[in-house]
């Protein structure tokens, strides 16, 4: 299988679903005009989507990867427990099951294999101010990415991942952090 030409065809697709959903659009009272803004950031999305390819249990019988859309929120599963505990995600190496579909993925330059995924991740839904991802395992590892929110409106689980993991990693840069910081 060519694994380039494959996995560029069809991540894309996933994100265009999404792309053209009518809420993308925000209207401002004072611009009076409707500003297009998506409905995740793509970044976020991107790699959350690539590291549920890549670090997916493939020997898993009964299920496989799946991407549920939701009016605000989008849940990407993977079969499989993750084999890093997901409080350490944003420090941690790169671990995979699949060191060839990993290798195919980084050819296809969807990933790195430093393990920066996440740390991106938690980049694109801050300066985007969107709800933090949030994960879940139970033989599975599913992640949870939300539609805009102000942080006043997110749930206090949404509130102490998105300081817990703004603190992460403003420590791993090396920068404060500070009441101002997280707000």
């Amino acid at each position: 299988m060519d694994y380039q030409r494959g996995l560029r065809s069809r991540i894309p697709t996933h994100y265009g679903a999404l792309r053209h959903d009518p809420a993308r659009w925000r209207i401002y009272r004072h611009q009076r005009s409707r500003v297009e803004t998506p409905v995740l950031p793509t970044v976020a999305f991107r790699e959350v989507l690539a590291n549920a390819l890549m670090h997916q249990d493939l020997e898993a019988r009964g299920s496989s990867l799946t991407i549920e859309i939701f009016s605000d929120h989008v849940d990407v599963s993977n079969p499989g427990a993750p084999l890093v505990s997901p409080q350490r995600f944003i420090d941690s190496t790169s671990v995979t099951r699949n060191p060839h579909l990993g290798e195919a993925l980084r050819v296809a330059k969807f990933v790195e294999k430093r393990g920066s995924g996440w740390d991106r991740i938690v980049e694109s839904l801050e300066a985007a101010h969107f709800p933090p991802a949030l994960i879940r395992t139970n033989g599975a590892t599913t992640v949870t990415l939300s539609a805009y929110r102000p942080f006043a409106l997110m749930s206090q689980e949404e509130k102490e991942e998105a300081v817990y993991q703004h603190a992460c990693l403003n420590v791993l840069e090396n920068r404060p952090v500070t009441n101002s910081s997280v707000r």
